[in-house]
């Protein structure tokens, strides 16, 4: 989100005073599967400017999340 830590900082500052969570990234990001999507259009199409992939995952209603996580999700859940 920033290339400084002074820039952190200041977004960290506004979060808490202004009480709004921030996000930093999201997981599905980064699976294997989207970078193979990706070299797989680029190698087929050439030089890519940009890929949008629309996928996710199943909520992990393992024990390892809070139960404040699983009651707040409770409406999406199918």
């Amino acid at each position: 989100m920033t290339i400084s830590l002074d820039d952190g900082l200041a977004i960290q500052r506004m979060a808490r005073e202004r009480h709004v969570h921030v996000l930093v990234n999201y997981g599905t990001t980064w699976y294997a599967s989207n970078r193979a999507s990706y070299d797989e259009l680029a190698q087929e199409l050439g030089g890519l400017r940009k890929v949008v992939v629309h996928d996710g995952h199943l909520v992990p209603w393992r024990s390892e999340c809070s139960p404040n996580f699983s009651t707040s999700l409770r409406y999406i859940r199918t």
